[in-house]
């Protein structure tokens, strides 16, 4: 909701009741975004007459400031020029969010009514709100380009439903609970919701906008193996074929094995030969 105020400021000689060299404030409470301040005077103002000592603030044209709000609290500071005399007029324009409606307590904690909406307009990462909710009060808010909303459904006792558009989706939760939610359908939470207390016909919620995370897909780089050249690879096949070959060692332990085997069977057979004529001599001497 937008307000603007104007603001007469008159600055007399240094004997008369506001001096030059006097410092001027105002305070806003409700200050969601960023306050706007145009100053004007019946007089030309010199460019010396008087600073804005505000944070956040730049002038955006000649004696048209525009400022930063901090925490929905903003002060504009003006020191004029000690020989300042001048009337002044300073016209804010500002944007504030109802968040507080009118409301009919309910001893049973339930209950329908309300109604009505509220605007938290574009919020960045890390933005936090303290939002009082009736059920079916509109509270709207835009993130990355997005226009969303949020309403109370129903309120118990200890629990309330919420429904959160662009894309519908409900959610619903405990006294103490919190949840994180993704808005856009994307690889990450968009915001957060905490549920601090039911009171009647109010909901009590803390609300907070997350970092937004890279949800770009990530690749893997395969490493591939260089092609060994023709040469590289004769001289590897060879290795391996003179591994697989048995050494001239063995090959020669092998086959004397196999000539003893069979010196030694020549032995024996002859010896059985002997043997078998001795004997059959001797039955013919018989």
């Amino acid at each position: 909701m937008k307000e603007m105020i104007i603001i007469t400021l008159l600055l007399l000689p240094i004997a008369m009741a506001m001096s030059g060299g006097e410092e001027y404030n105002k305070h806003f409470s409700q200050c969601f975004t960023e306050v706007k301040a145009n100053i004007t005077a019946t007089q030309p103002i010199d460019p010396n007459e008087y600073v804005v000592t505000s944070q956040n603030c730049t002038e955006q044209s000649k004696n048209y400031y525009v400022c930063n709000c901090t925490n929905n609290q903003y002060d504009f500071n003006i020191t004029f020029h000690e020989r300042a005399q001048n009337n002044y007029t300073i016209k804010y324009e500002y944007d504030y969010q109802e968040e507080q409606a009118e409301i009919t307590p309910s001893s049973s904690g339930g209950g329908s009514g309300g109604g009505g909406s509220s605007t938290m307009g574009t919020l960045k990462p890390n933005t936090e709100k303290k939002l009082v909710m009736i059920p079916n009060k509109i509270t709207r808010f835009t993130m990355n380009n997005v226009h969303h909303s949020m309403k109370v459904l129903t309120l118990t006792s200890t629990t309330a439903m919420i429904e959160i558009r662009s894309k519908p989706l409900i959610i619903s939760l405990s006294v103490g609970e919190t949840k994180k939610v993704n808005l856009d359908g994307d690889c990450d939470e968009d915001i957060q919701l905490t549920l601090t207390s039911i009171r009647g016909n109010t909901a009590n919620i803390n609300f907070k906008t997350l970092e937004e995370k890279d949800c770009t897909p990530k690749t893997e780089q395969k490493v591939t193996e260089p092609i060994k050249s023709r040469d590289e690879t004769v001289p590897e096949q060879i290795r391996k074929e003179e591994e697989n070959k048995p050494s001239a060692e063995v090959t020669k332990t092998r086959n004397n094995k196999v000539v003893g085997v069979l010196i030694t069977s020549i032995v024996v057979l002859i010896g059985l030969l002997l043997y078998a004529l001795i004997m059959y001599k001797r039955k013919e001497e018989k």
